[in-house]
């Protein structure tokens, strides 16, 4: 076995196939272990197997149906209730003991339900101007460790042999949560125009916030999830990447255009979604130790889409529905909505490129193109500009960094606007001119669903 490292990270709003494509790795070479690196349980990364058997990976590595362990490193938001949920899935889909085959870093931060209740009564408040959230209490999770650190939970806080200072613990979360939504509560009570099903699900959230039972119910299911995951500090991974005789795959969540600081705000998620953490993770490993090689993957379909809220130049509802034919994406559930689809765009994703690794010193090393059955790989319509040339500048033509930003021709929020107003310019042409365009080689072609679809160009 060979000691390497490969990192994938997605180039659009996410769905771009980025589980499949870490499934497909950990098939060829042998690998030891799969790192998730940023996001938490929004995540959904399809992986279907030539039998039949299909998964949406949301914090368990897309590696697992190929019997690969799980790292959640602490720049990982993890979601214990959802975690159990998903590990008994699995265990469904033939894979024993999920749970022992995942390890998980002692600072990383705990969602409850608590967060998922206060998320979903946010953005309920915010009406037309929906953010997109996926209702996983992300965002509320990072949000509240920022502000209320005193009621957030680390995995360290989980102590399955001391459950009493937990309980306290969960009792000022739950409390601190209610009180920062109660005044949405009642407003969107008093707008609901005594709709019962609007009411209903206003009292579900109320409840969980509010409920002692909801309580030790969660404090049941924290203390469930701890005694079934091994928790290990930092110094973990380092040792790992610096001793293993198997590739590590660091699999990356969402996509760069929806990076908290270089996405288009307020359209992003609470996650820095390029490679970034992946990069500091390997460099501290690499700093006194060997990893061996490591090879950086930016992923993209051969169209665009986007779940959710925001802007999206190419959207074409009527070529959508063909391109999206017999996707495992399509159902965005009721915080998110419906996948759409359009042309690929080119001055995404050479921005997205060009943010890829969130460092300048290390650029990808090429790209994983999925869903090239969906399309005529020799005669692709791409997007390849806008009318707004300042809009195309300041993504593509300009220096831009989050530690930068006044060089911008556009800050974040005349960024989003002019994405939104902006219509493109198409031209036809091959998928290797378009790998041309982007200066990247295709590494990986996926032409179907499961890993024996994909073709590896060395």
């Amino acid at each position: 076995m060979t000691r390497q490292i490969f990192s994938v990270v997605g180039l659009g709003f996410g769905d771009e196939g980025k589980g499949t494509t870490v499934d497909w790795l950990a098939r060829r070479h042998p690998t030891g272990l799969v790192v998730r690196f940023n996001g938490g349980a929004q995540a959904a990364h399809n992986v279907v197997e030539p039998d039949g058997r299909h998964h949406t990976f949301s914090q368990f590595g897309s590696g697992t149906l190929a019997g690969v362990p799980t790292h959640l490193t602490s720049d990982v938001v993890v979601y214990p209730s959802a975690m159990l949920r998903e590990a008994q899935t699995l265990a469904g889909k033939g894979i024993p003991r999920p749970m022992s085959l995942v390890t998980v870093e002692d600072r990383a931060l705990v969602t409850t339900r608590f967060h998922v209740a206060a998320n979903r009564l946010r953005e309920l408040a915010r009406g037309a101007g929906r953010h997109g959230s996926c209702g996983m209490g992300v965002g509320e999770t990072v949000d509240l460790s920022l502000s209320q650190p005193i009621a957030s939970l680390r995995v360290s806080d989980v102590d399955r042999r001391a459950p009493a200072p937990l309980r306290r613990l969960l009792g000022i979360q739950q409390a601190v949560l209610c009180e920062l939504t109660n005044e949405m509560y009642l407003r969107l009570y008093a707008e609901s125009n005594d709709d019962a099903a609007v009411e209903d699900k206003l009292d579900a959230l109320g409840n969980v916030l509010t409920s002692p039972v909801q309580l030790d119910e969660e404090l049941e299911r924290l203390t469930t999830w701890r005694r079934a995951v091994r928790v290990v500090g930092d110094d973990w991974l380092t040792d790992h990447l610096r001793t293993t005789d198997a590739a590590t795959i660091f699999e990356g969540a969402q996509g760069v255009l929806l990076d908290q600081y270089d996405g288009f705000f307020p359209h992003v998620t609470r996650s820095s979604t390029t490679l970034a953490h992946a990069e500091r993770r390997i460099m501290e490993a690499q700093d006194g130790g060997d990893t061996g090689p490591v090879t950086r993957l930016g992923v993209t379909r051969t169209y665009h889409t986007r779940q959710g809220a925001g802007p999206m130049p190419t959207e074409d509802p009527a070529r959508g529905d063909l391109l999206l034919s017999n996707d495992h994406n399509l159902g965005g559930g009721e915080w998110q909505g419906r996948i759409r689809a359009g042309a690929l765009d080119l001055t995404l994703l050479r921005f997205a490129v060009s943010e890829a690794t969130g460092t300048m010193f290390e650029k990808l090393d090429g790209l994983v193109v999925t869903h090239v059955d969906k399309v005529d790989p020799t005669s692709m319509r791409v997007a390849v500009g806008y009318d707004d040339k300042n809009l195309v500048d300041t993504l593509v033509d300009r220096d831009f960094t989050r530690d930068d930003h006044e060089r911008c021709y556009l800050n974040h929020a005349d960024r989003t606007a002019a994405l939104a107003r902006a219509v493109p310019h198409y031209e036809t042409m091959s998928l290797d001119e378009v790998a041309e365009r982007i200066g990247l080689p295709i590494r990986l072609r996926s032409c179907g669903q499961t890993y024996l679809d994909k073709e590896w160009a060395e």
